[in-house]
């Protein structure tokens, strides 16, 4: 259907430009512009590079990505088939390079199931486990995990327009498992903090201290909404302030074409997951700032700026591609609603918590089984930043 040749396109220009987007290389410095300070994009936490096979899908889009030819012959192409059958247009040089890149992928995965047969087979034996030499890898890996569809395994030899089709494929289907994956982890966090902060309390005997602590908290929270207004994300106020503050243009002169130009890093036409990211890094300071909140930690920063990517994804991308081209990103700041600038509030400021009261409840069962005796600060609890 045509959504999911959206996302085989999708997944084919990230696989091609993750080099350049900042998935797996250093952060890239934007093109130079007249009167605009170069500067580098924002710390995103890019879908791809939670992938275990993150470096093979580095190494394949470096070599494609170095072929002019067949980036260029793929251009206009949704299909996974369709781009993938354009591998026979590249260098001679460059197959070699696939070839190699692939044979050294397998050999991973072989030793990696191998090590995996070996923990299998000491299982509950102390000794043998110690003797057997395990790689970090093995540790949150099962057999399917090892043995992913990303590769032809059929054909240990050669990388074939199978083996990009396979990878375009697999792409598509594990970037929507890893968004979900992180979505429950936000949910599991938002649990723990909850679970630690009623279980400190219910240790306090004393009525007065436990209200004092229970006035803290609620203090706490209504801190945490004292900030500056956050624009909504993709609207009108919340661009022309990046125009402004991040490209140090005059936010009276804000120009469609021209932002759009300025925040395509990799110039492919298209803003893709990083690069939207990158535009919220100023309505993110603005409630997650140290200076004036203490509880301030990473993952619901992280998190707050995935809602807002997806926000603007939601109402933006027409196509469903995960990115917004240059005709969707017009069309976005011609349509009436780009004027409307609602207050954005963040998951922190909303009273619904992001879990069912049967999920809590299970939670805190499982919880309180697993550490009858557990009274220290586990490291998922509010003020831990890591």
């Amino acid at each position: 259907n045509i959504a999911m040749m959206h996302c085989h396109r999708a997944a084919l220009a990230a696989i091609l430009f993750c080099c350049l987007t900042g998935c797996f290389a250093p952060p890239v410095v934007k093109k130079p512009a007249p009167t605009v300070v170069a500067k580098k994009p924002g710390p995103a936490d890019d879908l791809l590079s939670h992938l275990p096979y993150a470096n093979y899908v580095r190494e394949v889009s470096q070599i494609l990505e170095s072929n002019k030819e067949f980036a260029k012959r793929v251009q206009n192409l949704s299909e996974a088939g369709d781009l993938a059958s354009q591998l026979e247009f590249v260098d001679h040089s460059v197959r070699t390079r696939l070839d190699e890149i692939k044979r050294n992928e397998v050999d991973r995965l072989n030793a990696l199931e191998k090590m995996l047969e070996a923990k299998k087979a000491a299982a509950g034996n102390p000794m043998r486990e110690a003797g057997v030499p395990i790689h970090p890898d093995v540790f949150n890996m099962d057999q399917e995990t090892i043995k992913k569809a990303h590769l032809d395994h059929e054909n240990p030899h050669s990388f074939e327009a199978s083996d990009l089709e396979k990878l375009i494929h697999q792409v598509v289907s594990d970037m929507h498992r890893v968004d979900e994956a992180k979505q429950e982890q936000y949910k599991q966090y938002e649990m723990m903090k909850e679970h630690l902060r009623l279980r400190k309390l219910h240790k306090i005997n004393d009525t007065k201290a436990r209200e004092a602590a229970e006035k803290e908290y609620q203090e706490e929270k209504k801190k945490h909404k004292q900030h500056e207004k956050i624009h909504h994300p993709g609207s009108s106020e919340q661009l022309r302030d990046a125009w402004a503050d991040e490209d140090h243009m005059d936010k009276d002169s804000f120009n469609p074409k021209t932002f759009f130009l300025l925040h395509d890093v990799n110039g492919d036409g298209h803003l893709d997951v990083n690069e939207i990211e990158a535009l919220f890094l100023k309505e993110l300071e603005k409630a997650y700032n140290r200076t004036n909140d203490t509880t301030v930690n990473a993952l619901e920063k992280q998190h707050e700026m995935e809602r807002m990517r997806q926000e603007v994804l939601d109402k933006v991308d027409t196509n469903k591609d995960m990115m917004i081209s240059w005709d969707e990103f017009e069309r976005w700041t011609k349509n009436p609603d780009f004027k409307k600038d609602d207050d954005w509030k963040t998951s922190e400021e909303d009273d619904a918590p992001p879990y069912k009261d049967d999920e809590f409840k299970q939670f805190e069962d499982d919880y309180d089984r697993e550490h009858p005796d557990d009274d220290e600060d586990h490291p998922m609890s509010p003020g831990h930043d890591d």
